[in-house]
């Protein structure tokens, strides 16, 4: 049993409470009262023990709430990081060197050792989450400052071992965030590596399709890996690659980035919606298919944003505003169609699978 499990388990568990609690109100069943008590402490211990386990939700009310503090934690770590970058940058001309590379090297080990401390203190992992992505962004500083200070050159390296420090984090104490921060940072360095491979200089070309490889191999490896710990983790896995290679084809089809491709810069627009099309569709039918909603979700977004930057591309300049906006909610409709579609089937297939 991991976190993801046990909050699908949890999710079950509510919504089979409220079932009965309706069909009991309509008067269509109701179980001997043993039976529910039996029922009732067997699901209650399961959630108590849940709970303390992974930090997961007793009850909607929570479920709600905890959405509400993941993302208070999160701006709450983006203030203090920027609290700590201010400071360093406020004084830091009135440090000496050896002071400067002292606090500098000190920073990150002291953000991990009070990750600790707040893990230890706090059940819930919100609070952990907080101190473990300013730990991070410590480090990002920590190796910000000490290249400005013996003038190193950028290296693509830095971003290794961001994703390093992040996954030590992450695994340390189940951190889905800072998991996905760690392998995004990942996924750059294998992309601006193979950037600087061909003899490119990765801060001033980018060329998308080398980054593709580190997002494409963490969409594959839950499927390839036979790691416990992949698999606990693929909702994360499969989160990062798709969200990264969703942002690359996007990108590549509106012309911003550089591409290996032989090809005037019109036919690479052409050649990468439909890639783009192809990947989107197959991610949200197969989303569908597999009850993830939030791949869905994903997918679902990332082709409406696509279809839109495509159609203010090519129609904008060319229709009167009000055929334009006509058309576009036609399009709207459409798209309401296919996913009602792609519903019905799911229903179907649930149906015969039944």
């Amino acid at each position: 049993m991991n976190k993801v499990d046990a909050e699908r388990r949890s999710r079950r568990i509510r919504a089979f409470r409220d079932e009965l609690s309706e069909l009991e109100t309509e008067g269509i069943l109701h179980l001997p009262a043993e039976d529910v008590s039996r029922v009732t402490a067997y699901h209650d211990d399961l959630l108590s023990r849940f709970s303390a386990a992974f930090d997961t939700n007793l009850n909607d009310g929570e479920a709600h709430l905890s959405w509400g503090m993941r993302l208070v934690s999160g701006l709450g770590a983006v203030a203090l990081s920027l609290a700590v970058f201010l400071f360093f940058n406020h004084y830091w001309d009135a440090f000496s060197t050896p002071l400067q590379v002292t606090l500098a090297t000190l920073a990150p080990f002291l953000g991990w050792a009070v990750t600790e401390l707040v893990a230890r203190l706090f059940r819930t992992s919100y609070f952990t989450e907080l101190a473990a992505l300013v730990t991070i962004a410590c480090f990002v500083l920590n190796l910000h400052l000490l290249a400005e200070i013996y003038n190193i050159t950028p290296s693509p390296g830095a971003f290794f071992s961001w994703g390093i420090f992040a996954l030590l984090l992450a695994i340390r104490h189940g951190l889905d965030l800072v998991l996905g921060l760690g392998l995004a940072s990942l996924a750059v360095f294998i992309g601006a590596s193979l950037t600087g491979f061909i003899g490119l200089y990765w801060l001033q070309e980018f060329i998308a399709e080398f980054y593709f490889a580190g997002f494409a191999l963490f969409l594959l490896a839950p499927v390839v890996l036979r790691v416990s710990w992949v698999r606990d983790n693929r909702l994360i896995f499969f989160l990062v690659g798709m969200l990264g290679l969703f942002l690359l084809l996007l990108s590549l089809a509106i012309g911003v980035p550089d591409s290996v491709l032989p090809f005037s810069t019109e036919m690479q627009k052409w050649i990468y919606l439909v890639v783009a099309l192809v990947i989107g569709s197959g991610a949200l039918a197969l989303s569908v298919r597999a009850g993830w909603v939030v791949g869905a979700c994903l997918a679902a977004c990332f082709l409406i944003l696509f279809l839109l930057f495509k159609y203010f591309d090519w129609f904008w300049d060319k229709w009167p505003a009000y055929i334009f906006f006509l058309i576009l909610g036609l399009l709207a409709v459409l798209v309401i169609l296919v996913l009602r579609k792609l519903r019905l089937m799911g229903r179907r297939e649930a149906g015969n699978a039944g």
